[in-house]
């Protein structure tokens, strides 16, 4: 349980780092819509956070059989992906960058 906690916190932090830096990147020279990290560094860094995550969530099911611990951590990727898909809403439309509303 430790680990599925850890992985979900290194997640969360990792997503707001990451679009820490993209939002501090574009402010540099004041205008919201320039100086942004290019999008494929983007999901270069959003891949490997999450398949960092993916091997704590592995090692957190370390009790089940395999079939069982694929199958809780793909669970688990899946709600990650919407978490993701949620944060990146908000921050989009939080910071002023674009929104589709």
């Amino acid at each position: 349980m430790q680990k599925t906690i850890l992985g979900w916190a290194l997640w969360l932090i990792g997503i707001g780092m990451i679009f820490g830096y993209d939002y501090f990147s574009r402010m540099q020279d004041d205008y919201i819509h320039t100086g942004a990290v290019a999008d494929d560094i983007m999901s270069m860094l959003l891949m490997g956070l999450g398949s960092v995550i993916a091997l704590v969530l592995y090692a957190a099911t370390e009790k089940y059989p395999l079939y069982i611990r694929i199958s809780i951590v793909l669970a688990q990727m899946a709600a990650g992906y919407l978490v993701l898909a949620a944060t990146s809403v908000g921050y989009m439309c939080g910071a002023g960058i674009g929104c589709f509303w």
